[in-house]
């Protein structure tokens, strides 16, 4: 009879320290629960991956996965992009009005617009901030933009309207 309860007694034992190391574990997932709780109600638009700080998540979704296996929620950093803006002006020239935003001040923006009569115009522009007018002759159609900071790190460029942008006269 005391085997049988000394048996019992280190049966009961190695049972709990089974079960005290499976709600240990289960700890970690919670930190991940509430990590991945930042995501939800548009929060997903505001936090990236520690990878890519720049690339903020596109959906609750994609934001929500990432952090319940374990990644690492950062807030989204703007990088540097370009916007370009084209319009007709007098009927004999076209406005391309670019504005850069989040560059390093200490770097150089170059755009790199193809016009369909006159070929690659190259323009460079300083800093953050930026905001500079360019012309183009009537008959000219923008087929291509480009944009990267000067040493060959391309950045994003958004067009208003989409191209190709052709200059009427």
């Amino acid at each position: 009879m005391r085997r049988f309860t000394l048996l019992c007694t280190l049966l009961l034992l190695i049972c709990s320290l089974i079960l005290g190391s499976a709600s240990v574990s289960a700890k970690p997932g919670t930190s991940n629960k509430i990590s991945a709780q930042k995501c939800h109600q548009g929060g997903y638009a505001t936090l990236a991956r520690t990878e890519d700080r720049y690339t903020a998540f596109t959906s609750e979704t994609a934001c929500t996965s990432y952090a319940a296996m374990g990644g690492t929620l950062v807030p989204f950093v703007a990088g540097p992009r370009v916007e370009a803006a084209f319009s007709p002006s007098d009927g004999s020239w076209c406005t391309a009005a670019f504005t850069g935003f989040n560059n390093p001040d200490t770097q150089y923006i170059e755009v790199r617009l193809t016009l369909s009569e006159s070929g690659l115009r190259i323009i460079t522009f300083p800093g953050s901030g930026f905001a500079l007018t360019d012309s183009f002759a009537a008959g000219e159609t923008v087929t291509a933009i480009s944009a990267e900071i000067v040493g060959g790190v391309a950045i994003p460029v958004t067009t208003t309207p989409a191209l190709p942008f052709a200059c009427i006269a």
